[in-house]
């Protein structure tokens, strides 16, 4: 049980390693819709395991799509947002992070009584996951990214 839990650790600080250069390449916009839909993915995998290794490996994939979401949100934050409040919107992000992790708790609680409810409990975390890449559908690619890319009209454009 430890293995299962610490296993989205791991994953977590192989994302966080890499989030950085995956963000500079392909940009901040896209790095977070593929990790959202990675996200969604591992859920999925948790909630559907037949055998210890899969739920182990969705595990994995979910903290590796934390620790790249963890890199590159902030980062896409304070490249977009207004001056005047960018220091703002990053907290708020903190607090969104902090509040979801409550409600996960509590969701947790009311499933933890139900038969399977432990499936329910991972594959439930692919609704956010999926509105997180439905949402960033709609916003634009960092400015400093499509700058560093050579795109300055884009980016004055935003």
């Amino acid at each position: 049980m430890e293995f299962v839990v610490s296993c989205v650790l791991a994953g977590a600080l192989l994302g966080a390693l890499g989030g950085g250069t995956l963000a500079d390449r392909f940009g901040r916009r896209r790095v977070i819709i593929g990790t959202a839909m990675l996200f969604a993915t591992g859920a999925i995998a948790t909630a559907l395991a037949p055998t210890l290794p899969w739920l182990i490996a969705g595990r994995f994939v979910v903290g590796a799509a934390i620790g790249v979401a963890s890199f590159t949100t902030p980062l896409y934050i304070s490249e977009v947002a207004p001056v005047h409040i960018r220091g703002r919107l990053v907290s708020l992000n903190q607090l969104a992070l902090t509040s979801g992790i409550v409600l996960s708790y509590l969701v947790d609680y009311g499933l933890s009584g139900a038969a399977d409810g432990w499936r329910w409990m991972f594959g439930l975390a692919a609704v956010p996951a999926m509105l997180l890449a439905v949402g960033m559908v709609f916003l634009p690619d960092s400015p400093r990214w499509l700058v560093a890319r050579g795109r300055i009209d884009d980016a004055r454009d935003l």
